[in-house]
């Protein structure tokens, strides 16, 4: 059981803490979300077929998700819907569902019941969020899709590579080295906010889950207002905390 620290403002830490902790770790997620992760850049011919503009294709989480319906040979199928729709769920809304739900469980006046649901509830969010296996394949994707793309592609462009270098009003104008195909891959500012609150959160959310777990195993608090050295407002706050104390169902 963790203890409830003496003094004034280790008492209020030790409540408040945790809360804003999962505030600032949800509002990182929300602006994250929006934010672009990585991007791609596409150089040799196919950056002069794409264009200034299409050659560059910066992605958010959001702006992944929505344009997973318009990819495949088969645009909008419910396949493709329905592949958005478990991105979505697994990638943001588990997610952002995930630190209401610990927020709520931490600080709202529940019954020992709705404290046991609500705890479930959390560990099977937290198992469903899947928004830091969605980091490491990103961070993964960034550092092996141009070996990868490079080795599919193989020896099957030398013919051309070589036909358009004796060509130099088009060698030229190719971005990047004379290639039919070539790719650049970097992790944007987005990533980074992610990562922070992807780190935020899981070991904030352990710590809460871990407290609230032992909290409900008790069935009478032990705790006073003098023991833990905060207020009549804050040791009210304090009991709804499960922290150790639990309201009878």
């Amino acid at each position: 059981m963790f203890p409830r620290p003496e003094g004034l403002h280790a008492g209020r830490a030790f409540v408040y803490g945790p809360l804003c902790s999962l505030f600032f770790s949800l509002v990182l997620v929300l602006v994250g979300l929006d934010v672009k992760t990585f991007q791609f850049r596409f150089l040799g011919l196919s950056a002069l077929a794409l264009g200034p503009e299409g050659a560059v294709r910066p992605f958010s989480v959001a702006s992944l998700a929505s344009e997973v319906p318009g990819t495949g040979l088969h645009p909008h199928s419910a396949d493709l819907v329905w592949l958005q729709f478990v991105f979505c769920v697994f990638s943001m809304w588990m997610v952002i569902a995930y630190h209401i739900t610990l927020m709520v469980l931490w600080a709202a006046p529940l019954t020992n019941r709705l404290q046991r649901h609500g705890l479930v509830c959390a560990q099977v969010m937290n198992a469903w969020s899947a928004l830091d296996v969605f980091m490491v394949s990103i961070m993964a994707g960034v550092l092996e899709i141009r070996q990868f793309a490079l080795f599919i592609i193989g020896d099957k462009c030398d013919g051309l590579d070589a036909l358009v270098e004796k060509i130099p009003p088009i060698a030229s104008r190719v971005p990047g080295r004379v290639t039919c195909f070539d790719v650049e891959s970097e992790l944007k500012a987005g990533f980074f906010v992610l990562l922070v609150a992807v780190i935020v959160s899981t070991v904030v959310g352990n710590i809460v889950m871990h407290r609230c777990s032992e909290a409900l195993g008790v069935e009478k608090g032990h705790a006073t207002t003098g023991a833990t050295g905060l207020g009549e407002d804050d040791a009210g706050a304090l009991s709804r905390a499960a922290l150790p104390v639990v309201s009878a169902a």
